[in-house]
């Protein structure tokens, strides 16, 4: 079981507040990272929460849909965090 701490971590981790194992993500990055991994069709505009706000409502909703190791997988992936760094493979 994740602890709310942990997931909030985890939100600033993904969206690159947080050390540098991932990129920087815009609002409007972060939208189109849930939108286009995970099925969801938000928006980015007036109204948008705070970025980590947004990203940890999406983790608790991939958690709460048993999809939360489908996520790790993704973003442990060596695929996805050399395409996150802008980085290519020698």
């Amino acid at each position: 079981m994740l602890t709310d701490d942990s997931i909030i971590s985890i939100s600033h981790l993904i969206i690159g507040d947080e050390g540098d194992l991932y990129a920087y993500k815009s609002g409007s990055q972060i939208v189109k990272f849930f939108n286009g991994y995970f099925g969801y069709s938000d928006t980015y505009g007036q109204g948008f929460p705070s970025r980590w706000i947004f990203a940890h409502d999406k983790l608790v909703d991939i958690f709460n849909q048993g999809k939360f190791s489908r996520f790790l997988n993704l973003i442990l992936s060596k695929q996805f965090l050399t395409k996150d760094k802008g980085i290519t493979e020698a």
